[in-house]
């Protein structure tokens, strides 16, 4: 079974009580971590928790307050962890505690930076669906797994978690014909709705596919023509076709039938205008309307009135009849009078032909 990414690391936590926001504090933290499907490297210690263990954890974990008497305290403990688990990918069972308990600790000495916990039980609970409940120990019986040690114990959770983790993996990708198994699948399905799982892993696996099409004809130096997905086809044509696209010269810059990344490659400013198609230079040689400022911020936003031909009209001005300013007059309007903006007063078109000097 090959897994993406090639390390990760399970984590358990045995405590004091459920609460660390009460005072209960880690008895003892396991971490086994994950190479290529094997177990490569393991991670236990003991710690004193500064207060004394219940007697009924003690019945359920076997860890009593003699046990922990000569080891060293949680903080210490704790800082020995933040190295090994340092930029790795981590997992729990139930990270909700495991992250609780973590950030209480790592606020105790002083560290900021919490890693980010995944949880193989919310990826359990839409990939098993045969199970009555999704605990350690009800998974392990389901897949046929046997605990190392004694269960509520840190080293032998975090190993049974790592397995679990594994056959998971292993039933996925036998499911959907997968040659690995992505870990970003296998997170991402944290978050996705329960009934929604299949659909979901299918159009996963439909993109993986494409991009690994693409990739494929990327090295083998062929075209991309036709992928199921448009946002791959996109990445694709970018990948392939723009980074094989061949200099361009004058006889593609002129033919229309030129290939798509030639045309996109170059910008149209940089061509000579002898190159350009005649209706590109048609159209660049357009002369601009010129209209005045309050004319123009109308016409751009669209609450001109009258039709188009209309605010394309020449204009004259005319001179106002009371404050004696120049006011723009649409000579094509049928209506007679123009309103001056200033005074208010309205002034006759037709001694435009007077005052237009």
């Amino acid at each position: 079974m090959k897994m993406t990414p090639s390390t990760l690391a399970f984590l358990d936590f045995e405590t004091t009580g459920l609460h660390p926001e009460g005072g209960d504090r880690p008895t003892e933290v396991a971490v086994v971590f994950l190479r290529d499907g094997k177990i490569a490297d393991r991670f236990e210690r003991l710690m004193h928790p500064g207060r004394s263990i219940p007697a009924n954890i003690t019945e359920m974990t076997g860890i009593s307050d003699s046990m922990v008497r000569n080891q060293p305290d949680a903080s210490t403990v704790i800082a020995e962890l933040h190295e090994k688990i340092h930029g790795s990918l981590v997992v729990a069972h139930n990270a909700k505690f495991e992250r609780s308990f973590l950030e209480s600790e790592y606020r105790r000495i002083g560290i900021r930076t919490l890693p980010r916990l995944h949880c193989s039980w919310l990826i359990a609970r839409r990939l098993c669906r045969g199970p009555t409940n999704h605990k350690l120990q009800t998974l392990a019986s389901h897949f046929g797994l046997s605990f190392s040690g004694p269960h509520h114990r840190a080293m032998p959770d975090a190993e049974m978690t790592a397995q679990v983790w594994i056959k998971m993996a292993c039933q996925l990708q036998k499911e959907y014909g997968l040659q690995e198994c992505p870990y970003q699948l296998m997170t991402k399905l944290q978050k996705v709705a329960i009934d929604n799982t299949p659909g979901y892993i299918s159009r996963f696996v439909e993109r993986q596919r494409a991009r690994r099409k693409v990739s494929d004809e990327t090295n083998s130096g062929t075209s991309v023509r036709h992928l199921p997905n448009r946002k791959v086809s996109k990445e694709g044509r970018i990948g392939t076709s723009v980074r094989r696209a061949p200099k361009p010269t004058a006889g593609a810059l002129s033919d229309r039938t030129a290939p798509a990344q030639v045309r996109n490659k170059v910008s149209f400013r940089e061509i000579p205008v002898e190159l350009l198609p005649e209706n590109a230079v048609r159209r660049a040689k357009r002369p601009t309307l010129h209209l005045t400022a309050r004319r123009r911020s109308s016409v751009t936003s669209g609450r001109t009135e009258g039709t188009r031909d209309r605010a394309r009209a020449s204009t004259q001005t005319v001179k106002c009849m009371k404050c004696e300013r120049r006011i723009p007059a649409n000579t094509e309007d049928s209506f007679p009078f123009v309103k001056c903006h200033a005074c208010g007063a309205f002034t006759a078109k037709w001694l435009c032909s007077y005052n237009s000097g």
